[in-house]
């Protein structure tokens, strides 16, 4: 589902940065796209000379996880890339910017949070069945009770296989 939006949302974004030929990173300089191959984009900071590389691969991941998050710092993008993180994080918010909030965190990092809602099933602990309705018809996301599940082993295991996140409740 993410990587579906991943890949639309970074055409869309190619398009726009071909057309303005810049975008501002997360500490407010200006990086200017200088081209595109099939693997990467090219980009160069005002003051540098050579320009660098970002791979679209990592772009698209960065896309992910911000979806999947629903908030990224500039220190969760660290896992994609070393060396263009700040650019990294300037695509990202020049991207999500209208459908989210950026903000400093108490020691000063930016930080983008997208509006919107994640939504939990709930009630899927007492049935195994419901569980597999649930990731049948989208679910990501389950809300579930300790008072159900504190005596079943199984349970752990059968979200997994499912691939579904876990919200517990103590009950």
């Amino acid at each position: 589902m993410y990587e579906i939006d991943a890949r639309s949302t970074l055409r869309s974004f190619i398009r726009k940065i071909e057309k303005k030929k810049q975008f501002v990173t997360a500490n407010g300089k200006a990086n200017l796209y200088v081209g595109k191959t099939q693997l990467s984009i090219y980009l160069r900071t005002m003051t540098s000379k050579r320009s660098m590389s970002l791979k679209l691969s990592v772009i698209r991941a960065a896309i992910q996880l911000t979806y999947y998050t629903r908030t990224v710092t500039r220190f969760d993008l660290e896992q994609f890339t070393k060396g263009a993180n700040s650019a990294l994080l300037g695509i990202i918010i020049e991207i999500f910017g209208d459908k989210g909030k950026l903000s400093k965190t108490a020691k000063g990092m930016l930080r983008l949070t997208l509006r919107g809602t994640r939504y939990f099933f709930a009630g899927t602990d007492r049935i195994k069945r419901d569980l597999e309705i649930a990731a049948a018809n989208g679910a990501r996301f389950v809300l579930m009770s300790y008072i159900h599940i504190r005596n079943r082993k199984a349970w752990k295991k059968h979200v997994e296989r499912l691939g579904l996140k876990v919200l517990l409740d103590s009950g």
